[in-house]
């Protein structure tokens, strides 16, 4: 009887993880720059949930560079960064130098909220006149969700008329009908136990 209700608590459990799925993008990146570091992009998630990575289009130029992408909260009023909230690498020599998608895997998931921006920064700290990367862009067909961004510490100037090429990757919260069926259903394991427990 406990591992019928073991198995169907189980499949419930199971039932109710999200998958991950994408969330917001700007995928149309027929132009390519060398914005240098600092560079970013402001985009607005649609889903709430966890954040597990962000993808970008990246063009290696020379010997390519490492590139640092870097997630942050903005303030209240979306004129600066509020916090880092997390960071991941990606090495040169995984970056072609005929451009392609590349994706930051962020170590620890970023909880986003919908309709509350977010934003990132790329930045490449060894780059030189040898080996840097260039981002695929578009100066034509604005995101709507966000705008692009130049950096310095926490501060930033948005920048019209063109956008990253981005997509992120997103875990939603379990629906609430979801959770609230395990709930009871653990509720009433421990009311059996109970009952169980108080038989002579």
């Amino acid at each position: 009887m406990k591992a019928g209700i073991f198995a169907i608590l189980s499949g419930i459990f199971f039932s109710c993880q999200a998958a991950t799925v994408i969330d917001v993008s700007q995928l149309l990146v027929p132009t390519k720059n060398d914005y240098g570091d600092g560079s970013g992009q402001i985009f607005t998630p649609g889903i709430t949930g966890s954040l597990e990575g962000i993808s970008v289009y990246l063009i290696k130029a020379g010997s390519g560079a490492d590139v640092v992408l870097t997630v942050y909260t903005l303030n209240d009023t979306v004129t600066a960064f509020k916090s880092a909230m997390g960071t991941a690498t990606i090495k040169a020599n995984l970056i072609s130098a005929a451009g392609g998608w590349v994706y930051f895997d962020l170590p620890a998931a970023v909880s986003q909220t919908a309709n509350i921006a977010l934003a990132f920064t790329v930045s490449q700290p060894a780059s030189g006149a040898t080996g840097y990367v260039n981002y695929g862009d578009n100066l034509t067909n604005p995101y709507s969700g966000g705008s692009f961004i130049h950096s310095s510490g926490l501060s930033f100037t948005r920048v019209s008329g063109t956008d990253l090429g981005f997509q992120t990757t997103v875990t939603p919260i379990p629906e609430t009908s979801a959770a609230v069926l395990l709930s009871i259903a653990g509720s009433g394991i421990l009311f059996r136990r109970r009952r169980s427990n108080l038989r002579p």
